[in-house]
């Protein structure tokens, strides 16, 4: 498990990766798996191997699927999936949350979304889960609680990590 053992080293040695642009890539790679378009909101941050997060993304701007007022708020969204298809309309969000001076910030962009069928990913560290719910609890964000999910840093690079296993077995490479 590569990825568990990068977040370990992070954590104790300041590892030259920046776990938010980390989780990122992580995103965007899991997009890309499950044959969504992918947009970033950071595409010079650093993935892992000096991979620049814009080579992942297939997206290089929104797509004009609503007013430009919205777009203009929704394209500081760390990452959106959107579907493939004649209309391309926002599917998942993630915010990555690596300090707490920006749950609220990550919470207020994701509900820019809310009048489409969109899913808001929450990703942070698991000490910060606490502060995720009391934020639920609250207005505005209480009526769209149900959209949201919290997934910790962790259980996100566990994911990506058998999703790689996945699609190697797929490709027969594995």
């Amino acid at each position: 498990m590569l990825g568990v053992s990068i977040v370990r080293k992070y954590q104790k040695n300041d590892y030259d990766i920046r776990m938010h642009s980390y989780i990122q890539g992580i995103c965007l790679e899991l997009g890309n798996l499950n044959n969504f378009y992918t947009y970033v909101a950071d595409p010079n941050f650093v993935f892992k191997d000096n991979v620049k997060l814009h080579t992942l993304s297939t997206l290089d701007k929104i797509p004009e699927f609503t007013y430009p007022e919205i777009i203009n708020e929704v394209k500081r969204i760390d990452v959106i999936w959107f579907n493939k298809g004649s209309v391309v309309l926002p599917k998942k969000s993630f915010e990555i949350v690596d300090s707490l001076q920006t749950l609220e910030k990550a919470f207020n962009r994701s509900i820019k979304l809310f009048h489409f069928q969109t899913e808001f990913k929450i990703i942070a560290p698991k000490k910060f889960e606490k502060d995720y719910e009391k934020n639920l609890k609250s207005d505005p964000y209480y009526e769209y609680k149900n959209r949201f999910v919290f997934k910790d840093y962790e259980t996100i690079i566990q994911l990506y990590d058998s999703a790689l296993i996945v699609d190697k077995l797929r490709k027969g490479i594995y």
